[in-house]
């Protein structure tokens, strides 16, 4: 087939017709004479490509997931820096926080409750109990103020005890203790 002095060579395959080459008929036949090419020559301009169904091999196939998986492993610690804080606290931070913090309020309930104690409700307040210096750079503050919801400051006590490290917030805990 002829299309403005160019051959359009065609074959029939599984799928119908299928072009394959175009070239220049002086190209094709080094005859100025000879305006069509036949099967022969039809095949020798195809011989050594494969006309593709469609589709991806195997190795394509597996050099794809090595790559994007590669690429994947640097898209998520992208995204894990820039969702976790630097400052953030570490899990142990926390945990050993959150020790602190209990370690607190439970001396601030047991000065409370013993009988024999000269600190008693009377005693729970800020200067009783200092900002305090703890190991490997953990700090505690204490702080006692009137509950929100009753300003009654000699029947109710809002206590909060916070951790620091490195001055971020690792644990806090606010409670209330009542005078009864």
């Amino acid at each position: 087939m002829y299309q403005n002095n160019h051959c359009l060579a065609q074959y029939r395959g599984s799928r119908g017709w299928l072009i394959v080459e175009q070239r220049t008929i002086e190209t094709l036949n080094t005859n100025p004479n000879k305006h069509y090419i036949n099967k022969e020559e039809h095949l020798g301009l195809i011989a050594g490509k494969r006309i593709k169904d469609g589709g991806f091999t195997l190795l394509e196939l597996i050099m794809s997931i090595v790559i994007i998986s590669i690429a994947s492993v640097g898209l998520f610690a992208i995204f894990t820096t820039s969702i976790v804080s630097r400052n953030a606290p570490q899990p142990f931070e926390i945990t050993v926080g959150t020790q602190y913090v209990q370690e607190k309020l439970e001396k601030i309930y047991a000065d409370k409750r013993n009988p024999s104690s000269s600190k008693g409700f009377t005693n729970i307040d800020t200067a009783h109990y200092p900002p305090e210096t703890l190991v490997n750079g953990y700090t505690r503050t204490t702080t006692v103020g009137a509950w929100p919801g009753n300003t009654d400051f000699a029947a109710y006590r809002q206590i909060t005890v916070q951790v620091l490290r490195n001055n971020v917030i690792v644990a806090s805990a606010t409670t209330l203790v009542t005078k009864y």
